[in-house]
């Protein structure tokens, strides 16, 4: 290849030395992409159901660490939480639909179905390690089951890229609240990683409402070929909330 390129060079400079205008090519930006919508590569402007994605990066920016603060940002959803303290359970309803309608998608693995509801998970997950949150409002049974008939959320787990780059971060507040964790990511001979984990710990301003958590998130991928990605995606979220009257070992 290296070659070819020199070689190109050469005549390029020999026709422009005998008069002849050698053009250009200019690079052409591309449309992003979904595969959410359509279960196939799809550009964002032909998307016939009403799509929203969110970047968590600039989610991060805007102090917005939370999965739940993250979704009230969008457009058509409602979420609330049980007392509105940190780690209760949550209920999402897309379009004023029921709160076990919404379909969650973590790195393409289905988190709930008929029988499994989000409400523990949306109550108490965090933005570590996820690279987009992405909401796709309105029925979408034929393609996700009857568990999608109010949506799809869909979560993808960071990618890392260029050089390693870390990251140790931590917080506190009142009625105890802490949090911290680290983050590493980087590319080394065409394997791409990602490594984060965190944990929390706060009594919430009602009595008898503590709130722990853990979480772990790994990921791992090489390119086989220019249409083949093989990869690993790991994680770990544990979590206990107390209840008043309930016999949590806090």
């Amino acid at each position: 290849m290296r070659a070819i390129i020199l070689a190109a060079g050469s005549a390029a400079l020999e026709l422009v030395g005998t008069g002849w205008v050698v053009g250009r090519l200019e690079a052409q930006e591309l449309p992003e992409l979904t595969v959410v919508a359509n279960r196939v590569e799809t550009p964002l402007g032909n998307v016939g159901s009403t799509f929203s994605s969110l970047e968590v990066e600039l989610l991060e920016r805007r102090g917005i660490v939370t999965l739940e603060d993250a979704l009230r940002h969008v457009p058509g959803t409602g979420i609330g939480s049980e007392g509105g303290q940190r780690g209760s359970i949550s209920a999402l309803r897309i379009r004023g639909s029921e709160a076990d309608q919404t379909l969650l998608l973590i790195d393409g693995m289905r988190v709930t179905d008929a029988n499994v509801t989000p409400f523990n998970l949306l109550g108490g997950e965090t933005l570590l390690g996820y690279s987009q949150v992405n909401v796709l409002r309105g029925p979408q049974s034929s393609l996700y089951g009857s568990e999608a008939i109010g949506g799809v959320v869909t979560l993808d787990t960071r990618v890392g890229s260029g050089e390693g780059r870390q990251r140790v971060f931590g917080e506190a507040g009142s009625f105890g609240s802490l949090r911290g964790g680290a983050e590493l990511q980087g590319e080394w001979s065409g394997i791409r990683w990602y490594a984060g984990g965190s944990h929390e710990t706060t009594t919430n301003d009602r009595s008898f409402n503590d709130f722990e958590q853990n979480q772990l998130a790994l990921r791992v991928e090489t390119d086989l070929s220019v249409d083949t990605v093989v990869g690993l995606t790991a994680r770990s979220w544990m979590s206990d909330f107390q209840n008043p009257g309930s016999t949590a070992p806090f």
